[in-house]
């Protein structure tokens, strides 16, 4: 099983790996996993917090990227450090504490019926023609 950040996925790995074994360029996973951040952006962009300190800088510090492996949506910076306290929270032995705003987990499940239905599309289409073309009509 496959996970980030919470999120997990069972199977990726080994789907990613049984694709580029029948035949699957790295390039068609890639564009799949792109698909995929770009229908998840928004609704992220949409769910960040804007602070009173610095508004807007954690909205501009989102980004996403994919690979062949996977669809990364990140943000924070070296300028924005507080990405990661503002989705999780913090504790400390203190006084202090701060519960997350989890704006990133919030979008990924607003999304998640696009995101699922984009992947169970896209991959039924690169089976389809790795099948397509493996086929030797026995």
């Amino acid at each position: 099983m496959t996970q980030v950040n919470g999120v997990s996925v069972e199977g990726l790995s080994e789907l990613n790996k049984q694709l580029r074994k029948a035949g699957a360029d790295l390039s068609d996973l890639k564009a799949l996993n792109q698909k995929a951040v770009n229908t998840v952006l928004p609704y992220v962009n949409s769910a960040v917090p804007i602070g009173t300190e610095n508004p807007g800088a954690l909205l501009a510090s989102v980004r996403g990227s994919a690979t062949g492996a996977g669809a990364y949506i990140r943000a924070g910076s070296r300028s924005v450090p507080y990405a990661g306290v503002q989705e999780y929270g913090y504790s400390s032995s203190g006084a202090k504490k701060m519960d997350g705003q989890e704006y990133m987990h919030s979008a990924l499940q607003a999304a998640e019926s696009e995101w699922v239905d984009i992947y169970f599309d896209e991959l039924t289409k690169i089976v389809t023609r790795i099948a397509n073309a493996n086929y030797t009509g026995d």
